[in-house]
């Protein structure tokens, strides 16, 4: 079994098991990539992102048989239309960059991982054409100065070729369901 022993067989479901264990590893992975930038003496340097593609994979029997919320209070899951399967976290740490009083702080502006590219870019100072990341919006100055969003709008899609658009507080889906 690939359950991490501290879980097995301590009256956790399967499931439960399942996810500590994804979490301690996924812990564990961080944990290790930011002392290896400390040994190597960049960490002070070096712009770390952690963020995911989607929302959890947690059905409505999920969320019935077991206490945990896999994806907050949002409806939907994985591939789903709704904000549980859109919302995803998305961390940066960069010392000395993300500064003041913006380190530490939530940020709400409206990102899309189609902003990584131009943003990462622009990170970098490497000035990108609009054809290279059409549908992204350089979000640095958001991250770390607190600058106005630009971004005013993100077009969802899920994997039953629903859309939806997000426009502030408001979204608009094209259809009914999940």
């Amino acid at each position: 079994s690939w359950i991490h022993p501290d879980y097995r067989n301590r009256g956790y479901s399967n499931v439960e098991e399942r996810f500590a264990t994804m979490t301690r590893r996924i812990d564990r992975s961080v944990g290790d990539l930011l002392q290896l930038l400390r040994d190597l003496d960049i960490h002070e340097e070096t712009l770390v992102v952690f963020t995911s593609d989607n929302g959890a994979h947690w059905t409505p029997a999920d969320r019935e048989k077991y206490p945990h919320c896999a994806n907050g209070p949002w409806r939907g899951q994985q591939a789903d239309i709704h904000e549980g399967g859109h919302r995803a976290p998305f961390l940066m740490r960069w010392p000395g960059e993300i500064a003041g009083a913006r380190q530490g702080q939530l940020c709400d502006a409206l990102i899309c991982l189609t902003d990584l590219l131009p943003t990462l870019a622009s990170a970098a100072g490497v000035t990108l054409t609009e054809a290279v990341a059409p549908d992204g919006i350089d979000q640095l100055p958001v991250i770390t100065r607190g600058a106005t969003p630009t971004r005013t709008s993100i077009v969802h899609h899920s994997v039953d070729s629903m859309y939806a658009i997000r426009q502030g507080p408001w979204k608009w889906i094209e259809g009914l369901g999940s």
